[in-house]
């Protein structure tokens, strides 16, 4: 339980640092006047990982839901990334859907890990609260790196030749 607790620690916390970076550079591509109060008001606030580190195991309450938002923000990229892939799939070739549908497992492996160590955050025993904070980060910025690595994969993709449309991929959701 203490590994699979860090492992979803880690999880969560890789996830939301890329997802606040990514909206932060979204910001600032739609408000160019406002460029430098964003990335002044990027450098006040803390990301959801280092937010969850700064928590005593007192604190516990506060930093599981820290990891839930924080979780929740990562879901709700993972549901796009597979919306703009169910959209494109008569576009695909066989093999970019292979891909696809690889990087999309992926992904789910990662969000249960993550899930795992928010679990563990929620139920692990207090000496175990720093590993478990540290191993949330830890999963946290694997998934959000496995993310924005799909994200572009995605967005490069060339338009190919399609392949004969068999089922698209299911919809899930990972907690």
């Amino acid at each position: 339980m203490k590994t699979l607790a860090t492992h979803c620690a880690i999880a969560l916390m890789i996830a939301s640092v890329p997802m606040a970076w990514a909206q932060d550079a979204d910001k600032k591509a739609a408000q160019p006047e406002a460029q430098a109060q964003d990335t002044t008001a990027a450098k006040e606030e803390k990301s959801p990982v280092d937010a969850v580190r700064d928590y005593s195991v007192e604190r516990r309450s506060e930093a599981v839901a820290a990891a839930r938002r924080a979780t929740d923000e990562l879901d709700t990229q993972m549901e796009r990334l597979q919306t703009q892939t169910s959209e494109g799939w008569s576009r695909m070739s066989t093999a970019t859907r292979e891909r696809s549908r690889k990087e999309m497992a992926d992904l789910q492996a990662r969000r249960n890990t993550l899930a795992e160590w928010v679990g563990g955050m929620k139920h692990g025993s207090a000496g175990a609260w720093t590993e478990v904070k540290t191993g949330f980060g830890k999963s946290y910025d694997e998934l959000a790196s496995a993310l924005r690595k799909a994200r572009a994969e995605f967005r490069q993709a060339p338009a190919e030749k399609p392949a004969p449309t068999p089922e698209k991929p299911a919809d899930k959701k990972g907690g």
